[in-house]
């Protein structure tokens, strides 16, 4: 391959990934934990990102395991179910899911699967974990955002079950 040739793949291929890191960092901008960060802090974490593709009918997270990332829906639906199966939330782009486990290291309350194909941002949760240890005031904007979305879950489910 010539020079020349050679340099234009590499220029190709840098301005795709380039492309690519501009869309996970709006991707995340308008997710629901980190709507409230400013440009630059989403860009830094979308550093830590990568993004996979899933078929219509793939499971996320399952009920008991433990995870390893936090993702964020970026295209398609998916259904939050219970142990019965019973499907509680269908979820979409942007929505935020395996918080709850990363706030407190336990296993998944739930399984998620997809309905329709998707692609989801994965942020490993160690990175995330040290990302926001090293940046308290950004840490402290997502934890936040994790508790709200968390009690907001819960306000949902006591209204449900006693109307």
């Amino acid at each position: 391959m010539s020079c020349r040739l050679m340099m234009s793949v590499l220029l190709v291929a840098a301005c795709v990934s380039g492309a690519r890191a501009a869309d996970t960092a709006a991707a995340l901008a308008g997710s629901d934990l980190f709507a409230a960060l400013a440009p630059a802090e989403v860009e830094r974490l979308g550093a830590l990102a990568e993004v996979r593709s899933f078929a219509s009918g793939a499971t996320l997270m399952k009920r008991g395991e433990r995870i390893d990332a936090i993702y964020i829906l970026e295209a398609g639906t998916a259904e939050v179910r219970l142990a019965d199966g019973r499907a509680v939330a269908s979820v979409g782009k942007g929505v935020t899911l395996g918080e709850m486990e990363f706030a407190d290291g336990g296993p998944l309350s739930a399984s998620v699967v997809m309905t329709a194909p998707g692609e989801a941002i994965l942020i490993d949760a160690a990175r995330l974990r040290a990302f926001l240890e090293a940046n308290p005031a950004v840490g402290y904007r997502v934890m936040d955002n994790i508790a709200r979305k968390i009690s907001a879950n819960l306000r949902r489910m006591n209204e449900a079950r006693c109307p």
